[in-house]
């Protein structure tokens, strides 16, 4: 698994977190991808190197899951911080 697949499903997780969780703000949107692609990478990374799910020759299907639940973590943490910010 590459960087580049975990990012396009870091935008994917973005993309669905921005209809599930709408917000009327300004800017909102770059802040959703900036998340859901970085946290997907850090998610890919950790599953594969801190976990050794898969590796450049196989695929395990972990390794993208891992990625999405950085994506989905990234994006929770931001809403609740929003939300406790008020």
């Amino acid at each position: 698994m590459g960087i580049q697949v975990w990012a396009v499903l870091g935008l994917m997780t973005a993309v669905m977190a921005k209809f599930v969780m709408p917000v009327d703000r300004h800017g909102w949107s770059l802040v959703t991808v900036g998340l859901g692609v970085g946290g997907a990478v850090a998610g890919g990374l950790v599953g594969v190197y801190g976990f050794r799910f898969g590796d450049s020759t196989r695929f395990d299907v972990r390794a993208p899951a891992a990625a999405v639940g950085g994506a989905v973590a990234a994006l929770a943490a931001h809403g609740l911080f929003r939300l406790r910010r008020g």
